[in-house]
């Protein structure tokens, strides 16, 4: 009997030995599992806090390269490899992949890199977004008992930039964004020229997008035309009168004529605001000068300045609706200073038949910079430094069309004018007449510039470039996921 309890004992034993190699096994099993996960999963952390890593420097070199490169020339010139679109895609791709092989992933190498460098987010018609993506993968170790595929990562990221608006412009004192003219000095023919008894001084450069083989670019009349920088055009010159730094015929036409139209409009202050006699008077004190009336920021019809008048216009943005005339002076004086003239468009995307009609009186007005209005909200200026006068047109495609109905009419016969600021006009014909000197500080980007002035030769129409702040303006660019 005791030897059966004995054996009895033995074959217990034996079964729960073998009941515990088998927990044993599957605990082993469970601790390689966890040991996975701590060293298999934490170098999963790794690689994803690298590529993400990767994706930062990628997506920033991207949207450098977007925003800095001469994007309208390189679209022009196919990739010769033939892998990517044109030079102005290869360049943004090449940056990005460049950048994230010197962060430790190549494409094809050891990762499979994504670039969308026109990339529109949902809700999203911008262009000027990039969305990069890196997947890479890593053996597995410990988990492999469990999982043996190769551990991957996907991480992406999206990046906008902003650029810098002076590379949408030539370099140019006066820029026509004529297409075609002709040989005719009067109204709605010319390009760039200058036709009457008054001289035509440009200081710096000039631009016509005029293809006319002779008159792209012409000096007529008992005046000369003095530009001190160089002559460009797509076309050619008449230089009867015509003296230039130097001649640059049969220029590449610029990549658009209506370059600054992606650019945000202002928002405009609602109803006409006239000062009261106490804020005039107030103006009066700063020793600015006396005034018969004065306006406030707002939204015009029109202006009339007649000879009696003495207009004061408060620092702001001053909107013009489309069906009213503009500013018509026919005497007197309008002043104002830190003022932005913003002329809307019509309905169907044309300038507006408002505009400047001036045959008399005296101007000084200064755009936008110290004083200018922050903010994005109604009203702000700050966003438009340097800017003086838009008149807008929302088409990129500009004509003929309409013709004088949309001029900037800048004629003078009293003291000399000031305009201190840049003419985006590109759609309208800009005129200087008149009897008197008038200096325009800045730029003219108009569909057509003509000096005929009436005055002795002694009289001066004077253009003197200089770039306005908000053209000035670095490119910027953020993250945005």
């Amino acid at each position: 009997m005791a030897d059966g309890f004995k054996r009895s004992i033995e074959k217990r034993t034996q079964r729960q030995s073998g009941q515990a190699i088998v927990l044993i096994a599957l605990m082993m099993v469970g601790l390689m599992g966890i040991l996975g996960m701590a060293i298999d999963g934490g170098g999963l952390f790794f690689l994803h806090r690298d590529t993400q890593n990767a994706v930062d420097a990628a997506l920033i070199a991207a949207l450098y390269a977007k925003c800095t490169g001469n994007r309208a020339e390189l679209e022009s010139q196919p990739d010769p490899d033939g892998t990517y679109a044109n030079l102005y895609e290869k360049s943004i791709h090449l940056a990005a992949l460049n950048a994230a092989s010197k962060n430790g992933f190549t494409h094809g190498v050891n990762a499979d890199i994504t670039i969308e460098s026109n990339y529109q987010p949902p809700e999203s018609s911008n262009d000027r977004y990039i969305r990069v993506q890196i997947r890479a993968g890593k053996p597995s170790y410990f988990i492999q008992l469990v999982y043996p595929e190769p551990l991957e990562v996907t991480t992406s990221g999206v990046g906008y930039c902003e650029p810098s608006m002076v590379g949408l412009l030539p370099q140019a004192a006066i820029f026509s964004t004529r297409d075609t003219s002709d040989c005719n000095m009067s109204s709605n023919h010319v390009s760039i020229g200058n036709g009457g008894n008054s001289n035509f001084v440009v200081s710096g450069s000039i631009f016509a997008q005029s293809g006319n083989p002779t008159c792209a670019i012409m000096g007529r009349g008992n005046s000369s035309f003095t530009v001190s920088g160089a002559c460009q055009a797509a076309g050619g010159f008449n230089e009867n009168n015509l003296d230039c730094g130097s001649y640059e015929p049969n220029q590449p036409k610029w990549p658009s004529q209506n370059p600054l139209n992606g650019m945000s409009r202002p928002s405009c202050v609602p109803g006409e605001n006239k000062m009261t006699a106490a804020e005039l008077e107030a103006v009066k004190n700063l020793g600015i000068g006396t005034f018969s009336v004065g306006y406030k920021p707002g939204t015009y019809s029109s202006l009339s300045i007649s000879n009696k008048d003495s207009v004061y216009l408060a620092p702001g943005l001053y909107c013009f609706k489309n069906s009213g005339e503009g500013i018509k002076q026919t005497g007197g004086l309008l002043y104002g200073d830190e003022v932005l003239l913003y002329f809307e468009p019509a309905a169907n995307g044309d300038p507006a038949n408002n505009g400047i009609h001036r045959n008399g009186g005296t101007v000084y007005l200064q755009s936008p910079a110290e004083k200018c209005i922050p903010g994005s909200g109604q009203g702000a200026t700050c966003n438009y430094r340097g800017l003086l006068v838009w008149k807008d047109t929302t088409r990129d495609v500009i004509s003929d069309a309409g013709g004088n109905k949309n001029q900037l009419h800048l004629n003078g016969n009293g003291s000399d004018d000031q305009w201190i600021g840049m003419f985006y006009a590109p759609a309208t014909e800009c005129t200087f007449e008149g009897t008197s000197n008038a200096t325009v500080t800045g730029m003219l980007v108009c569909y057509s510039v003509r000096g005929s002035g009436g005055g002795n030769q002694d009289k001066n129409l004077v253009v003197i470039y200089e770039v306005p702040d908000f053209l000035n303006t670095p490119p910027k660019v953020s993250l945005t996921e």
